[in-house]
This record gives C-alpha cells, structure tokens and sequence, in this order.
C-alpha cells in the first residue's frame, strides 16, 4: 500500500468517527416538601446525557430523618430514599421539558409503643418538568 492510499485511509476513518455525548453530573440540596409528612432537608445527585436536542437524566435523592408523633408520644420515625429517570427535549439552551419517572422508599420504625415495629411503602409516578435559564452557559462554560 502506498504512502498516499494510507494516508486516505486514515483520513476517511477519522472523519466517520461519532462524537460521544458527554456525561454531565450536578449535585443539589434543598428541601423537600410532600413527600415525608414534614418539610426535610434533601440531597440530591443527577447525571445527564444530551445528544444535540434530546437526552437522558436520572437522579438519586436521600431525605433526611423525621419524626411523627401523635399527642400520647406514639409515632413513628420515618425516613425516605428516592431515583427517577427522565428523557430531555432542550430546544434551545435557555429552557429544556422532561417527561419521566420517580419512586420514592419511605420506610418507618415505630416509637411509643409495646410493639415497635418496622414498615416500608414505595411511591412512584410519572413527573414533568420544565425550566428555563436567563443565561445559555453557565459559570465554567458548559452550554
């Protein structure tokens, strides 16, 4: 094979070649509020894919510990771990929906009584969100 057909070669190679999407991670903290009977502090990791205008999220949200307890001291500690996944349409870079799916482990230890048992109750549903950004990059230059 000659210098020039090996160099052809390689040129056409590293022209078909696809760029992967990048994976993007944010980290939050907040509070929540309606899943576990008092507002609590929440964390929050996501990961995101974005090819173009379409992508993928998923998420993991830990709920800080509460307590709910009825006038006779009787009650129960409850805590609550949670995931979700969601597809993205980011039409431009200043706003971008989702449409996917969450559940929510809420589980609880019995306090106040003889017989202090543990239970556990999943939540789960379709979410829906859209936001927007004044800004299209944000502060290290990711758009």
């Amino acid at each position: 094979m000659s210098a020039s057909a090996g160099e052809a070669a390689a040129a056409s190679s590293s022209q078909t070649r696809v760029a992967l999407p990048a994976l993007q991670r944010h980290g939050g903290a907040g509070v929540s509020v309606g899943t576990l009977p008092k507002p609590v502090f929440a964390l929050q990791l996501e990961g995101e894919t974005l090819w173009q205008r379409l992508g993928v999220a998923f998420n993991v949200r830990y709920f800080s510990p509460t307590q709910k307890l009825l006038p006779s001291a009787q009650g129960a500690d409850l805590r609550a771990l949670g995931a979700g996944v969601a597809g993205i349409f980011r039409p431009s870079p200043l706003w971008e929906a989702r449409l996917g799916f969450a559940a929510q482990r809420l589980s609880a230890h019995g306090v106040g009584s003889a017989h202090n048992a543990d239970d556990t109750a999943w939540a789960a549903g379709p979410t829906l969100a859209s936001a927007s950004s004044r800004s299209s990059c944000d502060p290290f230059g990711r758009v």
